[in-house]
């Protein structure tokens, strides 16, 4: 199915008053209702776009998953760099814990990039 408007092919189905409806996902217009069987048939089509797109060398489900697991170890790198500024602010720290934490800074750095990086190529893509 092509947009009329942009001439894009990728679409997506979302539910609209108890109908499903086929929009564009490049300029998000309407392009048609559809029943059960043409339902299945586009989410097919759908989902096999969704395999067959490789980043990293990666399927499009796998790229997700790196993505929310790399948002865990984001989150709980934050906490413990927030713990450990807290507690040098009350103390003095040794050279070994100053030098595990600028490690673990780097690995943050390092985290982001690559979040940043997931996250333009699904919104390019248009799957996130």
């Amino acid at each position: 199915m092509i947009c009329s408007y942009c001439k894009s092919d990728i679409v997506y189905l979302k539910e609209s008053e108890g109908k499903t409806g086929v929009y564009c996902q490049n300029c998000d217009r309407w392009l048609k209702w559809v029943d059960g069987e043409e339902k299945t048939k586009i989410l097919n089509e759908i989902n096999k776009r969704k395999r067959e797109i490789r980043i990293d060398g990666a399927d499009y489900d796998i790229v997700r998953e790196k993505l929310r697991t790399y948002k865990k170890k984001y989150e709980a790198l934050s906490e413990e760099l927030r713990f450990f500024k807290q507690r040098s602010a009350k103390q003095n720290t040794s050279d070994l814990e100053a030098s595990a934490m600028y490690e673990k800074a780097l690995k943050l750095k390092e985290l982001t990039a690559k979040i940043a990086a997931y996250d333009e190529v699904l919104l390019t893509l248009r799957l996130k």
